[in-house]
């Protein structure tokens, strides 16, 4: 019995600790031209648990009318990445599924509003830089595209304040470039939040799914399964 009551008491720590354990996630956006990059770093425990996922590529087939997204992903250590590969493809009639898909979501979830956005609240938006570098080939062109851009980084800011809890004043830059075509940015933020209240925020949303609308798992199924019916490359 001893040794019973011994693992209980370690699964509950286990459990205390997880709850309270802090989850920091650096977001990195950076784009030039036709090179796209989304980077999230995942690390915990003062660093000692670390994971990374990269999109490092987003183009049109040359071939076919398709996006080819090719991923990395795996644990950032000190030594270097090790990274699964692997690209995928999607079809026009795959992306226009998918978004029909997100809107029917969407649809069904409205009442989770409440409980997504007391969640949000409960993340921390920290060392928020937005830097750009635009150019439309002429003066009067660039200067207006630079005023559409700083209105449109102004709102986003604004609306990520209300939802999220952002501490420290947000770096906004945008260098316009009056002699060339230029399209350049670098988006790079931290969020953190306790493990344990996204737990609780996912059961509650799972409780109001099942009690509303009876899980709809053939939505879900069609919307978070779609990579099982892609065809993948693995390099």
């Amino acid at each position: 019995m001893i040794w019973i009551w011994s693992v209980l008491l370690i699964l509950v720590v286990l459990l205390f600790l997880l709850f309270w354990t802090k989850l920091t996630i650096v977001l990195v956006i950076k784009h030039i031209g036709d090179d796209d990059r989304i980077t999230l770093k995942f690390s915990a425990w003062f660093g000692l648990i670390r994971y990374k996922y990269e999109i490092p590529l987003i183009q049109v087939d040359d071939d076919s009318p398709t996006l080819v997204v090719e991923e990395n992903k795996g644990t950032d250590t000190a030594g270097g990445d090790s990274k699964n590969k692997k690209t995928k493809k999607f079809s026009l009639h795959d992306i226009q599924e998918t978004v029909h898909n997100t809107k029917e979501l969407f649809r069904h979830i409205i009442g989770f509003h409440r409980i997504i956005r007391r969640f949000l609240r409960r993340i921390t938006l920290t060392d928020v830089s937005w830097r750009s570098a635009v150019g439309a080939g002429d003066a009067a062109h660039t200067g207006m595209l630079v005023g559409a851009i700083w209105t449109a980084k102004s709102g986003i800011i604004s609306l990520m304040s209300q939802y999220f809890r952002l501490v420290g004043q947000p770096f906004i830059a945008i260098q316009p470039d009056f002699q060339r075509l230029r399209s350049q940015t670098h988006l790079s933020c931290i969020f953190k939040f306790r493990i344990g209240h996204a737990i609780v925020a996912g059961l509650l949303v799972f409780k109001y799914w099942r009690s509303a609308y009876g899980g709809r798992k053939e939505l879900f199924a069609q919307l978070f399964n779609k990579d099982k019916q892609q065809s993948s490359v693995e390099s």
